[in-house]
Order: structure tokens, then C-alpha cells, then sequence
């Protein structure tokens, strides 16, 4: 689909959508503004940290389109429904996880669900869009959630709007007297001020409100900025011009380019994992034939490239598919075995990046860098899954909706895994029942509170003192539990009842 087909959705931009139902939306974000800025007002102004309140900011927006039937007159189509929940679940997992990571991936998941949950709130297919697709309707989305209340001001709410403009035009002179005013008194009460001590001390009492008038305007940008969300996604999902049926243009590579392309690179994979099979899979006891590599070395070589090797497979074979021109089926069998190969291949070296990672793990211990990286190469595992389903058996309009669907299965499994308990947890293991050196400050100092839990779970298992005094001094006072309810957290408040728990006194012979 090119970029045309997009800008389709919005181009009648004189064309009523909400109707008389506009002055509804304005009313419920406004009031969703309000309720939002009160949630969040602690954070904003106090440092307060992010809670439940964040949650309910966010989930705003989605609870306007899941009641859509009672806001704008119709409801989410099924596909829409399920965008939604999961986006849902995003904004609450805010509520629920401290980890810097995790809070940056909820927040992208609700930002980037939520364009895309939107486009098919009317029930359009979502196998057509290919990936490219999904990514222009989120751009078109974002930047369209700028434009959509003003062109409800406009054309769902004329009357208003020449008011407004009728009034605005018989202030104007009005205006711009006042903003003379407002600088001559600026420039000679400045110059009386620092004529006369009495005089200036009288102008610094007059604006001693200064600091709650910027909290007072901060605090209704927050609440304008919500309510302009709200209407936005409002009258988005109300314009359900669906995109216009296009067929598949056709390709430019033949059948003889296509296979010519793809059978070296295919022999060159399967050379690959017959030779090196042996010691991709051989652990500890094949290091010595690998031309003397550290332990270090061996499980590192090759790992990352193997990584990006399965990530280029995947966006080659979904390119030459895109750019192959189709003949008939038979002539197609070659071309889908080529394809079926390359990935299974390319899913073999993935397992053996797997294999290195574990071992590296075992012996170096656990970090966020291998959690997210193991994360990442699971969600690759999944789309060459997706490829052997869809692209190979003919289906590539099924690959785009697939991938939106891993991406944000391994997001919600991140959520649920909590990596970094999980370090803590590992880390904790391996010193205990291997006597492997602890890096406490590593887990003190660079972890979440997401990670206390386990670290004060793991404390009465070590038996080294100084070790335990480290990981308690560690961790005492570092969850911040100020805000209020606004700031409720679940990962925070069971971290403070483990902490409570602790036994804070310093063991003999470990300074402290």
C-alpha cells in the first residue's frame, strides 16, 4: 500500500464525524483532563514517584475507545478490543514494575498500540497491512492526534467555533493593548523598584505567588494536554473511512534471479551448522578444540553476529518475497523450499546463540544486557516461526499481524519474568550453591527495587557476613515510597515489607 492509500483516512477533513455527539466528547475530555492532572499532579510537581496514578493517566484515552458505544456511538470491532486490553495491560504493569527498561517498554507499548487499535476500531481486516503499514499508521496516527480536535472545533462544532472567532476577533484590540500595558509596566516598575527599597519590597510580596501561579499553568497544560489526547482518539476511532482495496503490485525478480539469490547463501548456512555443529552444542568440553579460546571468549564469539545473522535473514526473506514477481504453483515450490531452508538453518544458529548465552550465564552470571538480548532473540525465534507459517506457505499477508502479536507476547512476559528479581535471583543462587564471587554493588546499585524481593530473600542463605552486610546496606532506604496513594506500587510496597523484615545489624568483623 503506498502512502496515498494512508492519507485517505483523514483527507475529507470538512466532513462532520462525531455530529451532535461532539459536544459529549468535549465535555469527557475535559473531565478526563481534570481527573488525569490530579493523578499525576504529585509526580509532576512533588518528585513523587510514578504509580498508580501514571497507570490511570494512561488508561484514560483507552477506556474512552473500549466504551466507545457510550462516547462516540459505536464500539470497538474485536481485533480493536484485544489492542486495547493489551495496551491496557501495559499502563497498569506501569503500577507494577520499577525497572527503568520495563517503564520505557510499557510506556512504548501503550503509545504504540494505541494508533494502531484505533485503525481497526471499525473492523477492517488486519491481515492486509504488512509491517511497513502498521508502522505508517502509527506515524499517521501520531501526528494526527495534533490535528483531530481542531477539526472537530472546526467542522463537528461550526456554531462554537464562529462564536469562539467572533469574540476572539472583538477582543483583539482589546489584546493588544494589554499586551503594551503588560510591558510598559514591566519596564518602569523595574526602574521604580530599584529607585525605592520600600517600593521594590512591596512588588517582590505582590509576586510572591510566582512558583504556584507556574504550578497552576503546569498543571493545566498537563490537564489540556490529556483532554486534547482524549478527544483525539475519540474522533479517530468515529472516522472509519476504510483504506481502499489494492492489489499486490508485481514484482521485478523472476524465478531464476530468486533462486539464483537464494541457493548459495542457503548452501553457505548449511555448511556452516554441519561443520561448527558439534561445538556450537559441546559446552565446556569442546573449548580446547576452538584453537585455545578463554572461556570468556568462546561463549562470546560469534553470538551477537549470529543474533543479527537470524534478524537480516528475516528482513531478506520478507523483501525478495516482496520484490519476487509470482508464476504458478509448481514453479513456486522451489522458491518456498529455498525459504523453508534458510530459516530453519537460521532457527538452528539461534538455538546455538541460546546455547552461548546459557553457558556464559552459568559461569559470568546474569545482567539486564543478557535478559533483554535473551528477550530480543526469542522474539526473533518467534518471527521465524512466523515465516515457516506464513511467508513460506504463501501467507505473508498473516506476517504483520504476527509479529504485532510476539512483540507484545514477549512484553508482557518480560513484565511477568521480572528480570531484575530474576538477576538477583541467579546471582544469589550461583554464589550460594557454587561459593562464585557476588557482585553486590552491581545488584544494589544498578537494579530496581523490582529486585529487593529476592535479594532479601537471599540474604540468610549466604554465608559470608560482609557479603550479607553489603546487600543490606545496600538496599536499605533505597525504595521511595512518598506520594501518597497517587504513587501506590506494587513492586515498591513489597520491596518495603521485605525490607522490613531485614535484620540491619552488622555482622562481627565487617565494618558497617
Amino acid at each position: 500500500m503506498d502512502t496515498a492509500e494512508l492519507e485517505v483516512r483523514f483527507d475529507d477533513s470538512t466532513t462532520p464525524v462525531l455530529g451532535d455527539r461532539a459536544p459529549r466528547v468535549l465535555l469527557i475530555g475535559l473531565a478526563a483532563g481534570v481527573l488525569a492532572e490530579q493523578m499525576v499532579h504529585a509526580m509532576a510537581f512533588e518528585y513523587a514517584p510514578a504509580g498508580v496514578g501514571m497507570s490511570v493517566m494512561l488508561l484514560i484515552p483507552i477506556l474512552a475507545l473500549v466504551l466507545g458505544r457510550w462516547v462516540i456511538g459505536t464500539g470497538p470491532s474485536p481485533t480493536s478490543l484485544a489492542l486495547l486490553v493489551s495496551a491496557a495491560l501495559f499502563a497498569v504493569l506501569l503500577s507494577v514494575r520499577s525497572s527503568p527498561v520495563l517503564i520505557t517498554w510499557n510506556v512504548a507499548g501503550v503509545i504504540l498500540i494505541l494508533p494502531v487499535a484505533i485503525y481497526f476500531y471499525g473492523g477492517a481486516p488486519i491481515r492486509r497491512l504488512t509491517l511497513w503499514d502498521h508502522s505508517r499508521i502509527v506515524i499517521r496516527g501520531l501526528i494526527e492526534s495534533v490535528v483531530h480536535p481542531v477539526q472537530m472545533a472546526r467542522h463537528d462544532m461550526p456554531g462554537w467555533s464562529r462564536s469562539i472567532r467572533a469574540t476572539m476577533g472583538r477582543s483583539r484590540p482589546v489584546l493588544r493593548g494589554a499586551v503594551v500595558a503588560l510591558i510598559l509596566l514591566g519596564v518602569f516598575g523595574a526602574l521604580l523598584a530599584s529607585a525605592d527599597a520600600v517600593f521594590a519590597n512591596l512588588v517582590g510580596s505582590v509576586f510572591e505567588w510566582d512558583i504556584e501561579a507556574g504550578i497552576v499553568m503546569g498543571a493545566a497544560v498537563i490537564a489540556l494536554g490529556i483532554a486534547w489526547v482524549v478527544i483525539a482518539v475519540a474522533r479517530m476511532a468515529a472516522d472509519r473511512t476504510p483504506l481502499p482495496e489494492t492489489g499486490r503490485r508485481p514484482g521485478y525478480l523472476g524465478r531464476a534471479e530468486t533462486i539464483v539469490m537464494l541457493a548459495p547463501l542457503t548452501a553457505l548456512f548449511a555448511v556452516f551448522v554441519a561443520i561448527q555443529f558439534t561445538y556450537l552444542f559441546g559446552g565446556v568440553d569442546t573449548i580446547a578444540a576452538t584453537g585455545g579460546l578463554t572461556r570468556a571468549d568462546y561463549y562470546r564469539q560469534g553470538f551477537f553476529q549470529l543474533v543479527v545473522v537470524a534478524a537480516l535473514v528475516t528482513l531478506l526473506v520478507l523483501s525478495v518475497d516482496w520484490a519476487h514477481r509470482r508464476a504458478g504453483e509448481q514453479q513456486e515450490k522451489p522458491i518456498a523450499a529455498l525459504y523453508g531452508s534458510l530459516v530453519i538453518l537460521t532457527a538452528v544458529m539461534v538455538a546455538s546463540a541460546m546455547v552461548r548465552l546459557k553457558l556464559y550465564v552459568d559461569s559470568f552470571g546474569l545482567t539486564e544486557l543478557r535478559v533483554y538480548t535473551t528477550a530480543f532473540v526469542m522474539w526473533i525465534a518467534l518471527l521465524l516461526v512466523l515465516l515457516l507459517a506464513t511467508v513460506v506457505r504463501g501467507r505473508r499477508e498473516w506476517f504483520a499481524a504476527g509479529s504485532l502479536a510476539a512483540a507484545i507476547l514477549i512484553g508482557l512476559t518480560l513484565n511477568g519474568v521480572n528480570p531484575d528479581g530474576l538477576i538477583a535471583r541467579v546471582n544469589i543462587d550461583r554464589h550460594v550453591s557454587d561459593g562464585i564471587e557476588l557482585d553486590a554493588d552491581y545488584l544494589t546499585g544498578n537494579l530496581s527495587s523490582d529486585a529487593i524481593p529476592a535479594i532479601v530473600g537471599g540474604v540468610d542463605q549466604i554465608s559470608d557476613p560482609c557479603v550479607r552486610s553489603e546487600l543490606i546496606a545496600g538496599v536499605l532506604g533505597s525504595v521511595d515510597t512518598s506520594g501518597g496513594w497517587r504513587s501506590s506500587h506494587l513492586g515498591r510496597s513489597l520491596a518495603s515489607h521485605a525490607l522490613a523484615s531485614l535484620d540491619v545489624n552488622t555482622p562481627p568483623g565487617c565494618s558497617g
